[in-house]
């Protein structure tokens, strides 16, 4: 069963992140974000009758602190990056959080590495590099364009916040579930209405049925990858779901080179190739 959710949340992700993409760059980093949370807390509602009581408080708490995490800090720096960056670097680098949640899951949980895994983990890196350093501006030591450029940093800051709370929603999942372990955070949508400097962009997409669509699907696809991600780590480890869920960044990078066939150099083609090699090498040891 954590397989089967393990690939439900990878179809999901992947999907989503094509119609983030398009939804990002129409509507902006921030509206998409809220368009993230109202959607996700209506699909919720449809659940909420039979999800039963909340078990603790104090889970429900934890649940929401990593949520800030994973959702509030992981996908506005991802909307971000998508907003303005080449999807394919972008979603890459971003889908590079199983290294993080792995290490972690290692290191906190003590759950064990196979070889293959050490080895993937190694190509991932390798790619990493490859695709996310300047290495002109490294041989010239100037650490502030250390980067390609800013989109790289905010899907670095995603992997880091999404690889993160991969790990440790394990907590919360296990003593209140997994329904109850996202719905708290879906919440988040609620203060963007306060804003009265985003409340008009909040609502552009009722005036254009297409993007109306790709909002919905981009939050109703997303939702559901969460939502199979928790179901997945509820049935197994997370070392095996997380890498399982993370090659959804093999799809998306198919899909955005065939939809918006953004330039690469031939150093971020080997550097993405090599993290999706790695991806794939972790998600068939696992």
């Amino acid at each position: 069963m954590a397989i089967f959710f393990a690939l439900i949340s990878l179809i999901g992700w992947a999907g989503g992140d094509v119609f983030a993409t398009f939804a990002t760059r129409k509507l902006g980093h921030l509206a998409a974000l809220f368009w993230f949370f109202l959607i996700g807390f209506l699909m919720s509602l449809f659940y909420l009758p039979f999800a039963g009581n909340i078990p603790d408080l104090g889970f429900l708490l934890i649940a929401f602190l990593i949520g800030i995490i994973h959702y509030l800090v992981g996908n506005y720096t991802y909307f971000k990056a998508l907003e303005k960056g080449n999807a394919s670097i972008v979603g890459t680098i971003s889908g590079s959080f199983l290294l993080v949640t792995i290490l972690l899951s290692v290191t906190v949980f003590q759950e064990k590495l196979s070889l293959p895994q050490i080895i993937g983990i190694l190509t991932i890196t390798t790619g990493f590099i490859l695709t996310s350093l300047n290495f002109k501006e490294v041989k010239r030591l100037k650490l502030n364009y250390l980067f390609s450029d800013r989109s790289i940093i905010y899907a670095i800051a995603a992997m880091l916040s999404w690889g993160f709370a991969g790990a440790f929603l394990r907590i919360p999942v296990e003593a209140i579930g997994w329904f109850w372990s996202d719905f708290v955070v879906f919440f988040l949508f609620i203060p963007f209405l306060f804003f009265q400097k985003f409340r008009k962009a909040l609502f552009i997409p009722f005036k254009d049925i297409k993007l109306l669509a790709i909002t919905l699907f981009f939050g109703l696809f997303l939702s559901i990858g969460d939502f199979a991600y928790n179901l997945g780590i509820s049935f197994g480890y997370t070392s095996v779901v997380a890498p399982i869920a993370g090659c959804y960044s093999v799809l998306f990078v198919f899909l955005t080179r065939l939809i918006f066939k953004e330039p690469l150099s031939r150093k971020q083609s080997l550097g993405i190739i090599l993290s999706l090699i790695g991806i794939v090498i972790i998600s068939s040891s696992s």
